[in-house]
Order: C-alpha cells, then structure tokens, then sequence
C-alpha cells in the first residue's frame, strides 16, 4: 500500500519499486528501490527532502502453513519542491568561476533536478583540474522552505594542472640529445589546454605546439590545433659505398666518431605537418525524448579532426660540392609523401575522473580516412572499450578499483598512388600502400607489459637478390671499366651472360640473403586487465593481466623492392664482386686462386676439374701463376640489389598468435609532474624463449599509465 503520494501516482511508484503482489518478498531489493530509485525520482523534480517509511505486516498464509504472507505500508513525505536560487563555488583560487559554472546542467532558476545535479559533478571531475569530488561530502544544500528555494555551496580543492618532463641522454640512432615536454590542462584559470614539447640534439630535431579552447562563445564546442616538425639526420645505406673516409669512420667506428662525424655527410629526414580538431556534445544535434537516451546524448562527444603532413629526405650537403672523392651514392630512392587524413570520432564517456577513475565506462570510435588529397590512400576504424568498477571500499575517497580495457583495430587501402608505388618500389616505407609505422606492433609498458616495444607482430622473410646491367668482361678487378680484348664474342656474350643477373626470378637469379623483420599486422585486438589497490598516500599497488595479438586479417602477396643502380664496386664489394657472384650461382667454374677471377683458354671457360688437370700438366706463367694460355676475367657492370619481402611467408601472422603478460606494479604518483613512477615485474606465460629470444620473465621502470 502507498501513501502520502501526490506528484507520482501510485502506479508509477509501484513500476519503480518493482515487487508484486504474490512475489517472494526481497527487503533488499525494496529498500534500495525506496532509497536510491524512488530517491532519484523525486530529486529529479525538485523534491530534495523526499523521505519514506515502511511499516511490514506478517501474517500467516492460509493456504499454505509452511509460508507467510508479508504485507508493506509505504508512506512517503515528498517535502516542497525547491528551485536553485544560488550556485556557488569554493575553493577555486586558480580557475575562473565561470569554467566550473559552465559545466554545471543545473542553471540558477530553474527547478533542481538532482539527476543532473550528479551528471554536473561528472563533468567537473572529468575535467582533471580538482580532486575528486564527492556529490554528498563536498556539496552544502541550504534550503528555503517557506520559497521553495535552494542554494548550493560546492567546495572543490585545485590539483597540479601542469605536466612537466625532461629527457635526454645518447642514443645509437639519434645521437646526443635533450628533451623537455610540458602541458597545462588549465591555462590562466580559463580551462584551456596547451602543450609544448621539443627536443634538440646533434642528429635530431623535434617541435610539437598544440592549444585547445573547449568553449566557444560559452557554447561546448571544443576547437584547437597543433603545429609539428621533425628532422632526423642519418648515414645513408650508400656510406659503405663510398670513397669518403671521414663518413665511414662516423657510421662504423666507435660512438666518439658516430657523434662527431660532420652534418655535411648525413642524408636528412623531414616531416612537418598540422592538425585541425573540433568536438562537440552529441546533445548540441541530438535531443531524443527517452530520459535514457538524453543521458547518452549528454556524455557523447563526436568530434572531426583532419591532419596533413609532408615527409622528404634531402642527400647529404657534401654531394651537392661536386666532389666525387667524397659523393656518397644513394642507395635508395625516396619520393617526398603528402599525407592528409579526415578523422571522425564518437565518445562515450562516464568515468567519474579523467586521472585513475573509480567508475565509469568510456567507448571510443574513429575511422581515419587518408586521401583527401595527398598521396597515401587508407582507412584506419578503431574502437576502444574502458571500464572501472570500485570492488572494496567503495564508499572510501580510495576505493580498490578494477578496470580494463579493450582495444581492436585495423588498417588497411584502398589504392596506391603512382608516388607510392614508387616508393614501395625502392623501400619497405609501405606495405601494400599502407605505411610501415601505421601497421600494428604490440609489446611495452602502455600495451602488453612483459615484452619489448614493438616486439610483437608478424614476422617476414626477406631475401635478397642481384640484378645487373651494363656487364663487361675486363682485365681489371676495379677502378674503371676497360672491356678484354683478344676474346670472340661468342665467349664475350657468355661471359656478359654470366654476370648478368635477373633478380628473385628469370633465368639468371641469384640468392644472397635472407633474414627475418618484423613488419607489423593490418589488425589488432588488445585486452589489459587491473585490480588498483591504495597503500597509502602516493603509493598504490596493481595487478595486472595483458593479452593481445598483432596479426594480418587479410592475405598479401610479396613486395620486392630495389636500390638504385651503381658501380658493381664498391656496391658489392662485400660480396666479391659480379665475379664472385658468377662463380657462386655456378659453382663448377674455376677460379684463380691469387685473383679471384675467371678463367678462360682460347674460346671456353674452364671449369675447376680442367683448370687442375692443366695444373698437373704445367707449366706455370710466373708472372700470373697460371698454366700458360690461361687468361684470369673479370666481370665488370652495374649491380642493384632486389629484396623481395615474403607476405605470403609470414610467421606468426595469425589470430592464434597472442602474447600475454601477467604480473605486478608498484606505483608512485607524483604531484608536479602528475603521472606515476612505475616499478613493474611481468610475466610471460607464453614466451617464444627458444625461437625469438622473448623473455619469460622481467622487471621494468616506467612513466606513465596504461590505460
């Protein structure tokens, strides 16, 4: 039985409080529909002082001895229905008033709504400026009965808004360098964000500024930009190649000689580029009727963002001086790439805090899309799942917290423009017209803990061929080309045969290589698990799960790719020669044993048994030591070298390929810098020790989260 209804009639209140007549009777279930559903009811129309009492009758049941009948008298008090007269914030010393005030969905007059009360303190505490808020403990309502008018006093304490970090040290790739990233998520009190981050040294250069206004003309439309160059010096594959000896001691001599070769020998990578970004609440062009689906529309954000970058590599300054002793040749050929991506996302999002969350789910979805201009055509959907769950001591400012998340994604073309199509031709910058660094890589501390950065993916085999052009039989080993004269050209045109190499196919094709990279999957799919346990203060502990897979949904056919042309030698110098190569794809050939060369007597090549049995009859030239009317060949050319990468081999390239990592964290959050120290032990029940060198165990330092 209801009574002391007015607002809701009883039938409403029936649907809410959910038990019917004939039903066993669940005293948990009806005091949390009286307390907390009816609660939210009332408070969603202004009834903040609703109370309720329950008055249970037991009786017997006739029908049945073994039962009893139990009978409730609901009677509820609703109060008066309040207004809010006045919103006012304390503690904000820093953050202008109207960043909190514009947050809140309850504005001064209207009838309090305690529903959207809650969602305002949400938003607060997604904003990152404050410690957490607490709807109850930190809110002071002061009602005016005989108005029907209430004010709200809500305290908030301000946290670090600025993220400080510096880096720097050596490194075999980028050299001496020093690095400083900052970001303030709360610029001059105005709510706006900004970043800054650069990095300078000797080999590499990088510059990223972005700003984000997340209110324009007091509407929350968020806008903003970034700015980025990067530039990275290197030693060409061409170094080895070369006659330049101050380029070769700094790419192959000790890390004083790496450090100090002059920039004037270095080839240089560039890309710069800008973004554009805009998001806004779903509710600004979605106002549905259902109370559920105005909450969704509330927490959902869709936004659009697009991006253009241009990447070139420049040759060494040193080859622009016109001197040959000291030009280093270009092995591969790079074109100048524009890229320029449209993204549009979706986000959902209820997390009670955008730093270490205790609640809430966030969904995320984007479909980046490349070819709008540009040269690089791809699509890139990708969805994310975060969810955290306080388990003990939920009521505490530090509760224990479970959260997870999942990940899934996937990359892939829709058509190859002729300027990358020249560049998979001469590098494995693309993979099927998708670029290397955007195909997906699994293994660090932000994805599975227990393996190296990028470790995780298929693997590829890589063999290496020869081609060659321009072949001439010759006297001399090196130095310049001079054709042999007193051949026929019978022999001359087989000589020329021999040394002329088809590449991974035709009928002259030579194998010098095969080794194994990893090349990155077109899927991914990731789970990270974790259970947060507060110690004290600063210091928390985690356990954690984490299993994913890089993998490749789709088949690929292999992609061979090649050098530019050049001088056999010094280009294969390392490997004999053409000379050495036609005598290695035909082993049966004699050699000389002080030259290396070919030999030949009148008309034909010899092969190893003739040349000896010319030996044992003698007798020997002194000058060249060979059976006289022995005449030692070279071959002499023009050589590339083609690397045919095998897709269609690919290891580990399956769904059934996952790692995973389970394991532990000590954790130390640090107030000026804002992020944590992390101290993580992992375990890798899965490791390929034998096969890849993984390890099955670790320990490691970081900064940062997870997730």
């Amino acid at each position: 039985k209801i009574e002391g209804n007015s607002i809701y009639s009883e039938e409403v209140i029936r649907q809410v409080i959910g038990l019917t007549p004939g039903e066993v009777a669940n005293g948990q279930r009806l005091v949390k529909a009286l307390s907390e559903d009816l609660d939210r009811l009332y408070g969603r129309s202004g009834f903040v002082q609703y109370e309720y009492d329950v008055a249970p009758a037991f009786k017997d049941n006739p029908q049945n001895p073994k039962e009893g009948v139990a009978d409730f008298t609901v009677t509820i008090t609703e109060g008066k229905q309040f207004s809010l007269r006045r919103l006012e914030f304390l503690g904000n010393t820093f953050t202008r008033d109207n960043v909190l005030r514009r947050e809140v969905a309850v504005n001064e007059g209207d009838i309090y709504d305690k529903s959207l009360w809650e969602f305002s303190i949400l938003k607060l505490n997604q904003l990152g400026f404050f410690d957490p808020i607490d709807k109850d403990k930190d809110a002071e309502l002061r009602t005016d009965e005989e108005r029907g008018e209430l004010d709200i006093n809500l305290r908030v304490a301000e946290r670090g808004r600025n993220q400080i970090a510096f880096n720097g040290g050596l490194s075999g790739v980028g050299g001496s360098f020093f690095g400083l990233d900052y970001s303030t998520n709360n610029l001059l009190g105005r709510g706006e964000s900004l970043s800054f981050q650069f990095a300078f040294g000797n080999r590499q250069k990088s510059i990223l500024f972005s700003f984000t206004e997340p209110y324009i003309k007091d509407r929350p439309i968020t806008v903003g930009f970034s700015l980025f160059t990067e530039s990275r010096k290197f030693f060409g594959e061409g170094t080895i190649l070369s006659q330049n000896v101050e380029a070769i001691g700094g790419a192959f001599g000790n890390q004083f000689d790496f450090l100090n070769a002059s920039e004037e020998n270095l080839f240089t990578q560039t890309t710069t580029g800008a973004s554009l970004f805009a998001s806004s609440p779903l509710s600004e062009f979605w106002r549905p009727r259902s109370r559920r689906l105005i909450q969704i529309a509330r927490a959902s954000r869709i936004g659009l963002s697009y991006s253009i970058s241009r990447s070139s590599i420049a040759d060494p300054p040193v080859n622009e001086t016109g001197d040959t002793a000291n030009f280093i040749p270009k092995v591969f050929d790079q074109p100048n790439i524009t890229t320029s991506r449209l993204t549009p996302t979706l986000v959902y999002d209820t997390r009670n805090a955008s730093i270490d969350p205790t609640a809430g789910q966030q969904l995320t979805l984007q479909l980046a899309l490349a070819g709008i201009g540009g040269d690089v055509r791809t699509y890139q959907p990708t969805l994310s799942y975060t969810r955290f769950m306080a388990v003990r001591r939920k009521r505490s400012e530090n509760p224990e917290v479970f959260g997870f998340r999942l990940v899934a994604g996937h990359v892939g073309s829709f058509g190859v423009t002729e300027r990358i199509a020249q560049a998979q031709r001469s590098s494995l910058s693309f993979i099927n017209g998708v670029p290397i660094y955007e195909r997906f890589y699994l293994g660090d501390e932000f994805s599975i803990r227990g393996y190296n950065v990028r470790s995780i993916g298929p693997l590829v085999p890589l063999e290496v061929f020869v081609s060659s052009q321009k072949v001439e039989a010759t006297n001399n080993a090196a130095g310049e080309i001079t054709p042999v004269a007193g051949i026929s050209e019978t022999l001359r045109g087989q000589l020329r045969d021999l040394g002329t190499f088809t590449g991974a196919s035709g009928s002259n094709s030579l194998l010098i290589d095969r080794q194994f990279r990893l090349l990155g999957g077109d899927t991914q799919l990731l789970g990270n698990f974790e259970y947060r346990v507060p110690i004290f203060g600063p210091i928390a502990l985690a356990a954690f799960a984490d299993i994913g897979t890089a993998f490749n949904l789709r088949s690929y056919g292999d992609q061979t790719f090649s050098t530019e042309f050049l001088g056999d030698l010094p280009f294969l110098s390392s490997l004999g020669g053409l000379t050495a190569l036609a005598q290695r794809r035909n082993p049966q050939l004699a050699i000389s044993p002080v030259s290396g060369a070919l030999l030949v007597t009148g008309d034909r090549l010899l092969t190893r048994d003739q040349f000896e049995n010319l030996r044992r009859v003698g007798p020997t030239d002194p000058v060249t030591g060979l059976p006289f009317g022995v005449q030692p060949i070279f071959l002499r050319g023009e050589a590339q070298t083609n690397t045919v990468a095998r897709l269609s081999q690919s290891l580990f390239s399956k769904f059934s390929d996952y790692r995973s990592s389970v394991g532990g964290e000590l954790r130390i959050q640090l107030p000026v810098v804002n992020v944590p120290f992390r101290f993580i032990y992992a375990y890798n029940p899965n490791a390929r020790v034998a096969v890849l060198g993984e390890k099955k165990s670790l320990f490691r330092f970081s900064i940062g989260r997870t997730f």
